[in-house]
């Protein structure tokens, strides 16, 4: 597990992930940056630097972007779960009643913790 620090990601980390989030959202569904351009109604020189990661969208047009896609803001900062077995389980956590998915999350929580702690022992193997 990477060591976290209190700040996150720095704004040009933020800037690369999320431009190369905008484009692969964007040729699954076969759009040029033209095209994209002409929906968010931007340039399509500002679609190629939000791809490239030089500039980062304004919240208003992260917002608009997320719903273009049909994705939550969160994906569009690549961070949902793709895991479909994890994602499964997320689903089923959550319908369960309110006790139940209490305890079950804590034992999640509970797992975590030792994971990380394992981690910085040097006795568990790092992230793929």
């Amino acid at each position: 597990m990477p060591t976290k620090t209190s700040h996150g990601p720095s704004e040009q980390e933020l800037g690369q992930v999320l431009g190369s989030r905008i484009k692969e959202l964007r040729e699954g569904r076969s759009w040029s940056q033209r095209s994209l351009s002409h929906e968010l109604r931007i340039s399509k020189s500002m679609v190629a630097k939000y791809e490239g990661g030089v500039h980062t969208p304004p919240v208003k047009l992260l917002v608009r972007l997320a719903g273009l896609f049909g994705v939550t803001l969160d994906s569009l900062l690549g961070r949902d779960v793709r895991d479909p077995r994890l994602v499964r389980c997320l689903l089923e956590i959550e319908d369960m009643d309110e006790g139940s998915r209490v305890a079950v999350v804590d034992a999640i929580e509970g797992i975590v913790h030792a994971y990380a702690m394992l981690f910085e022992r040097g006795e568990a193997e790092g992230p793929r």
